[in-house]
């Protein structure tokens, strides 16, 4: 009975925690991929406009 008892905060501690983390991970990979997208066409702008400039 004890361990079910002393298991309950557990269980609600990481539901929390799980429901407060995933839109932190999400909201960060989301802001990786975007900066990495952006490096890409940036360095292909760069690219196309050093092929222009010769």
């Amino acid at each position: 009975m004890l361990g079910i008892v002393s298991g309950v905060p557990f269980f609600v501690a990481n539901k929390l925690l799980i429901a407060f983390a995933l839109p932190v991970i999400t909201s960060a990979a989301i802001c990786i991929i975007g900066s990495m997208i952006t490096k890409q066409s940036n360095v292909s702008k760069n690219s196309l406009a050093l092929a222009k400039d010769r």
